[in-house]
């Protein structure tokens, strides 16, 4: 009686339905939102901070906390895009943590992790430099349940646009540390 009680907790962690996840990227994986056991095994197998993407309600802060995991709510309504803001503030926390944390690892997650989930790792992998169509094929490739509608498609369209431009367009900055030449 007394080994059953032991594995019972063991079992809820590593049950198949208590983790789905899709492995985008070495520091990053999405996937849906997850029960406490679905977390718990998220950290034991290496993960280090988890975004929420859900307006509607979210991950519980004490829980991420006791698991030692670092999170952040970005709240998205079901089925809209992130804005620019929204993105450029993801981008400067994980920037911001992967200095304190090495080997950092981020959990991404909406409701489903169909379509903002899906559009955020999409926007972050073009932030590190992956095309539009690149981003997209390796989310896809791994989680074929995202979906992407025609506003967080128009989104990911207008970011590739901004970030040609800033790559066609060095900043002062850049320019001056060059030189005379």
């Amino acid at each position: 009686m007394g080994v059953t009680m032991l594995w019972a907790p063991l079992r809820s962690i590593f049950r198949r339905d208590s983790l789905r996840a899709g492995q985008v990227a070495s520091w990053l994986q999405v996937g849906p939102a997850l029960d406490g056991p679905g977390y718990l095994r998220l950290r034991l197998q290496g993960v280090t901070h988890v975004v929420d993407l859900r307006d509607e309600r979210c991950d519980d802060p004490d829980e991420m906390d006791g698991l030692g995991l670092r999170w952040r709510r970005l709240g998205i309504a079901e089925a809209d895009a992130p804005t620019p803001r929204q993105i450029a503030d993801l981008v400067r926390w994980l920037d911001a943590e992967a200095d304190e944390v090495p080997n950092a690892s981020l959990y991404l997650h909406g409701a489903a992790g169909r379509g903002r989930t899906a559009t955020v790792a999409i926007a972050l992998l073009m932030h590190q430099d992956a095309t539009l169509e690149d981003a997209e094929r390796r989310v896809l490739a791994v989680w074929p349940a995202a979906s992407l509608n025609e506003a967080q498609r128009a989104f990911l369209g207008g970011l590739a646009a901004s970030l040609a431009r800033a790559v066609a367009a060095p900043d002062v900055a850049d320019v001056s540390a060059a030189g005379d030449g």
